[in-house]
């Protein structure tokens, strides 16, 4: 009687606490996901910084509130509590651009009503959707924009081409994970048949602990600016077809088509 065959192992590289439907979704699709946290989310170094601006922003300083990772939520809400307020009452009469579908879920969570979720992931696509000052003559031309310690300017610098002036602040840090031993002798084995990438923190970190992946393994991006990432360090990439766990697998169902068809001598 022969053995059953074993379900194909995929790296996921995030924190436990934002992968549960991913993971889900991996095992329903046939996968075992093999959940390895490269990075961790820690507390901006001064979080002062971001209590003071949640208060401007509660006291009308700001027309929009540009969040462009459900990561930059928490602080948020922490921030709106030390001022003894829940979140929604601080963005009370601000509006909302959320960079995605994911992080426009996270603010609806945190009871912030969001008005404008980019149609294209990423921070060029937020700012070509982003609406210029003179359509709110009544409201202050500056936009608050909580982000990560390692956050491109693209998005600030795209506002301020539109006319708008923009007031950053580092609301987390992304700290690296080492790899586990086994995880490391797995990898340079080849036993992992692909790697889901839904940051380009994680991205950088992959490379940077374990190595970049082989041309035939199967690597799914969540979107373009993770995948843009990637590229960079050498990867070859397939990017789902929007942000969503169901996409994140159809993505690396795709990309290990693609490597069969590689290894097999396919076009």
């Amino acid at each position: 009687m022969s053995e059953p065959a074993t379900a194909p192992r995929i790296l996921v590289p995030r924190p436990p606490e934002r992968s549960g439907p991913l993971l889900r979704a991996l095992r329903a699709a046939g996968y075992e996901p093999d959940l390895v946290p490269l990075i961790r989310i820690a507390p901006a170094e001064d979080p002062d910084s971001i209590i003071d601006l949640v208060g401007a922003l509660a006291g009308g300083r700001f027309g929009w509130l540009a969040v462009t990772s459900a990561s930059a939520v928490p602080p948020l809400v922490d921030a709106a509590a030390q001022l003894g307020m829940d979140l929604p009452d601080a963005v009370r009469g601000t509006r909302v651009g959320a960079v995605g579908k994911a992080t426009a879920a996270a603010l609806r969570a945190a009871g912030v009503p969001v008005d404008l979720v980019a149609r294209r992931a990423s921070a060029e696509g937020l700012v070509a959707d982003w609406p210029p000052p003179s359509e709110f003559p009544h409201h202050p031309a500056r936009v608050l924009l909580p982000h990560g310690d390692l956050a491109e300017p693209t998005l600030a610098e795209g506002l301020r081409a539109r006319g708008w002036a923009v007031r950053t602040v580092v609301a987390y840090r992304t700290v690296p994970v080492n790899p586990p031993p086994r995880v490391l002798e797995s990898w340079h084995r080849g036993e992992y048949a692909g790697v889901v990438l839904t940051s380009s923190s994680t991205a950088r970190q992959v490379a940077a602990a374990l190595g970049v992946p082989s041309p035939g393994m199967p690597v799914a991006c969540i979107g373009e600016t993770t995948a843009e990432t990637a590229r960079h360090l050498g990867m070859t990439v397939t990017v789902a077809k929007e942000p969503s766990p169901s996409s994140m697998v159809g993505a690396l169902k795709k990309a290990a088509k693609r490597a069969g068809a590689t290894e097999g001598g396919g076009a």
